[in-house]
């Protein structure tokens, strides 16, 4: 069995907040305020206050092709495209 790390098992429970995840990033990155980090899923930005949960159930699983042709990335093989995707950045 693979050893996870303590980001690994925050991801997996659904009621982790984006805020969380927010936090998480700005401080791996060593940025200095966290409104400098943007999450998205399908091209969505996603607000703090939202639950992992919610972004599956309500974003993810219902996204339509058109709003995001890409759900997952091409590189990623078959077996791990029941994964959700979030995509991170600079906020602009």
């Amino acid at each position: 069995m693979q050893h996870k790390n303590a980001a690994q098992h925050i991801l997996q429970d659904g009621r982790v907040t984006v805020r969380l995840l927010i936090k998480y990033l700005a401080a791996k990155l060593g940025l200095e305020d966290e409104s400098e980090v943007e999450i998205t899923c399908r091209g969505r930005p996603l607000p703090a206050f939202l639950t992992l949960q919610h972004v599956r159930d309500g974003i993810w699983c219902q996204g339509d092709a058109a709003a995001s042709p890409s759900v997952a990335p091409p590189d990623m093989p078959a077996a791990n495209h029941h994964l959700m995707v979030l995509q991170y950045g600079r906020r602009p």
